[in-house]
This record gives C-alpha cells, sequence and structure tokens, in this order.
C-alpha cells in the first residue's frame, strides 16, 4: 500500500483548491490578461507517492477549474487558452476576451495585424459586411480623419476606448460605411503589402479607390502608388467613363484627365429637370458619380447655362441687324433683275429665324399643338434635355432649308441648291463662335482653391 508521505501537502492543497474558489468569485468582466494573471506561478504541488519498494517519487501537475464557465482539470497553459479562445459565456455575461470574434470575425486574409486593437466592420448600404482587424495607429498616422476618430485626444467614444485599451482586450469595433474592394485595396496599400496591390486597373475601379483617398484625406499615403496606378490605366475611350474619370483626375490631381473630363461633360452631357448631368445613351443613362465634388458641378453647370445664353444672345442680335438691313445682308453680288434675290436670301434667313423663335415659344407652352420636325434649324434655348452638341448641331448643321419663293427668284434657288449662299446663312458668324465654345469649353484643375495639379 502506497501512503501519502508530505502531511503538509494536503493543507496546500486545501489553500490552493480555496484559490480557485476565490477566482470563481471575480468579475467575469475582467480581461483574460487579468484572469490568466492570478494564476499562481507554483503550478503544480507535489504529491509524494510511496512506493514499498524505494522507487522515485511522481510530481502529479495541479489542475484548474475555469472561474467563467466552471470547466473543470485544465493545466494552466490549459486554461489561459481555453479563455482566451473557447470559453463559453455564463448566463449572458459578456466575456472581455475572444468572443468579440464570434460577433465581428476576422478571417486570416483580412488580419493586417494579429494583435491589432481596432475590428474594422466595413460594407455599403446595407450590402455584404467584412471585418479586418488592424493597428488604430497605422491608420491615426495616415489619415487626419482617423487620427480625429481614433486619437487619444478624440472627443469620439472610439477614441476613448483605444485610449483606455491596454493588450488583451476585445478590439474596438468601427462599422464603417465604404465599398470593400477599394477599401481593402486602401488598407494593403497601407500595410505595405506590395505584392498585394494591383498596379493597372480600369477607370471605375480606380474611381472606387479614390472615393476612399479624398473622404480620409489619405492623397500623401498612396502618392508613390497613384503615379502607378496611372500609367497602369486602361481607359475605353467611351464617354460612360468620363464621370469616373472626372473623379481620378480630381482626387489624384491629374489635370489632364480633369480637363478633358470636365470638357466632355460640359459638352455632350445633358442637364435634366434637376439640373443633374446625365449621358444617355439609348435606353441608357449615366449619372456623375454621387462623391462627385459639389464646387466642380456648381461650375460645370454655370459654364453650360452661360454658354447657352451667350449663343442665344448672339441669335438674338443677328435677328435684329437682319430686320434692320433687308436686301443688305446678302453676299452674294448680284446685279439686274437677280439684284431682286438679295431680298429673298434675306427674307429667306429671317424665315428661318421666325421658325426657331416659334419653335422655342412652342417649347415654352405646354398647351401649343404647334409640331416641328426633329431637325428644325435650332433648338429652344431652354432645352436642357439635349447636349450643348446635340443642341447646336440642330442649330447649325442643317444650313438651308426650303422655302417657298417668288417665281422670279428661280435663280436664287439654283444658288440655294448649289451653296453659293452659304455665306448668307444667318447662323455663320455665330455658328463660328459656338465653335470657339466648343473647342475651349471645360475647367483646369488649376481654376480651384488649392488644386494646382499635375500631368505627369
Amino acid at each position: 500500500m502506497s501512503s501519502v508521505q508530505d502531511d503538509g501537502s494536503s493543507s496546500l492543497l486545501s489553500q490552493d483548491l480555496k484559490s480557485t474558489e476565490d477566482l470563481q468569485t471575480k468579475q467575469i468582466a475582467n480581461t483574460a490578461h487579468d484572469l490568466t494573471a492570478q494564476v499562481k506561478s507554483d503550478e503544480t504541488i507535489s504529491k509524494t507517492i510511496g512506493k514499498e519498494d524505494g522507487k522515485d517519487s511522481a510530481i502529479l501537475e495541479k489542475k484548474y477549474t475555469c472561474p467563467i464557465c466552471e470547466k473543470e482539470n485544465l493545466s494552466k497553459t490549459e486554461l489561459k487558452v481555453h479563455i482566451n479562445s473557447d470559453c463559453s459565456v455564463v448566463e449572458g455575461t459578456p466575456n472581455t476576451q475572444g468572443t468579440i470574434f464570434s460577433v465581428f470575425p476576422v478571417t486570416a486574409g483580412n488580419r493586417f495585424a494579429g494583435d491589432g486593437d481596432v475590428i474594422l466592420s466595413v460594407g455599403k448600404d446595407g450590402g455584404e459586411t467584412i471585418n479586418f482587424l488592424v493597428y488604430s495607429r497605422v491608420l491615426v498616422s495616415a489619415s487626419p480623419v482617423f487620427a480625429k476618430m481614433l486619437g487619444y485626444s478624440s472627443p469620439f467614444s472610439e477614441g476613448q476606448q483605444l485610449k483606455n485599451w491596454t493588450y488583451g482586450m476585445d478590439p474596438v469595433v468601427i462599422k464603417l460605411d465604404d465599398h470593400l474592394e477599394p477599401f481593402h485595396t486602401i488598407l494593403v496599400v497601407l500595410f505595405h503589402l506590395i505584392h498585394d496591390v494591383p498596379d493597372d486597373m480600369d477607370v471605375f475601379e480606380l474611381a472606387e479607390i479614390a472615393i476612399i483617398v479624398d473622404k480620409y484625406e489619405l492623397l500623401p499615403a498612396v502618392h508613390i502608388w497613384k503615379e502607378i496606378w496611372k500609367r497602369g490605366l486602361k481607359l475605353g475611350g467611351v464617354l460612360q467613363e468620363t464621370p469616373a474619370l472626372l473623379m481620378v483626375g480630381w482626387v489624384f490631381g491629374w489635370a489632364d484627365y480633369f480637363q478633358k473630363a470636365t470638357h466632355q461633360i460640359c459638352l455632350e452631357f445633358s442637364l435634366d429637370a434637376n439640373m443633374q448631368f446625365v449621358f444617355k445613351n439609348n435606353k441608357e443613362s449615366y449619372l456623375l458619380l454621387p462623391e462627385t465634388p459639389g464646387v466642380v458641378i456648381d461650375r460645370m453647370t454655370e459654364l453650360v447655362l452661360t454658354a447657352r445664353q451667350k449663343i442665344n444672345d448672339l441669335i438674338s442680335l443677328e435677328e435684329a441687324r437682319r430686320l434692320r438691313e433687308i436686301g443688305k445682308c446678302c453676299k452674294k453680288i448680284q446685279s439686274g433683275r437677280n439684284a431682286l434675290n438679295s431680298k429673298s436670301c434675306d427674307y429667306f434667313q429671317l424665315g428661318n429665324i421666325f421658325e426657331l423663335r416659334n419653335k422655342q415659344a412652342s417649347d415654352h407652352n405646354p398647351n401649343s399643338t404647334t409640331e416641328y420636325p426633329a431637325n428644325a434649324a435650332g433648338a429652344s434655348d431652354s432645352d436642357t434635355s439635349v447636349s450643348l452638341k446635340e443642341e447646336w448641331h440642330l442649330l447649325f448643321v442643317n444650313g438651308f432649308r426650303e422655302l417657298s419663293l417668288p417665281h422670279y427668284s428661280e435663280s436664287y434657288r439654283s444658288d440655294l441648291y448649289a451653296q453659293l449662299h452659304t455665306d448668307c446663312f444667318w447662323l455663320k458668324d455665330v455658328q463660328e463662335k459656338a465653335q470657339e465654345i466648343e473647342r475651349t469649353i471645360g475647367w483646369n484643375l488649376h481654376d480651384f482653391a488649392g488644386r494646382s495639379g499635375s500631368i505627369c
């Protein structure tokens, strides 16, 4: 029979058991670090089992009971692992270590910092949400916006939580309303995972990244990468790309792309009833990105309306001149009987002007039953449902149109068909002004305060 050779061991065992009971009474809100720190370093007790044959005694490892869920027979190492990873919650009491990941799980590929202090829960408009484990200090150092939110002196609750955060506590969860793919790319850049940073994208993908950069003021943090992205940018040369091109030009300071985009939008996008720019392609419509800066939209709107008004004012001046100088405006030299054609020419041109004015009046009067063909020489000055380019095409491209003339002006009719009166076209001078506007309309990046821009 074996016997206990150390009579003091029973007393020591009783004390250790009492220590375990004391741990069980601790508040559940203690962190795992605090809980495991209370376990005494003397994790074993000696319990020498005498052998009648005189063999060496055995050492039995001490076992612990989890003070949270009361799981028994755990070694010290097992207790630490258990509390940090798989301890269950008793009676709804939150476990401050580990359980946050069951609510906001973070996959291995999204752990940018294995022992990070922040979980970014990112999703857009109620769609899929993905969680990223990161270091808050990386975000703070890269972004003035995150610095205001997460700084230790921040008045926001997230900043105060991080100020009191210590290693072993649950990460602070921050929910962000952003698109997943571009946000992931930004994190890859901030955490210097250079092999995972995409270096060639289409303009729509890059515009999504630009939106994140602009929102969180991250331009200095991506300065090197933006030039790589520009070199690898894939453009299809279609107008549907223009809103995205405007965004990347604005955010990254690419003056050439910005000027090109504002030129195309002012010229080839129409203004709808809500004064929003829209490009219509068959049955599809394309709007500017919601994140497009309001100051840029306002300036482009002003530019389009001013151009329309300028052309309309020129038309009014030409109309007044033609009325004052009937018989003197025709530029083809006439003599004898054919001199009457000068007046015929002027009357013909005035007829086109009056038709334009009637069309404009009809557009202003919803009760009008007068119908005009789609190729009538001109569109209403208030017709914002078409682009400037479309409007001026209707106004100028048709040129001379057939008009019923008296018998003595048959020679004029022949000249008309032969285009010998081309220089008499009432909109010729106006057309030249419009063509100049078409070439130059748009904004340069340096027209906006604080936006010097570059073309490299």
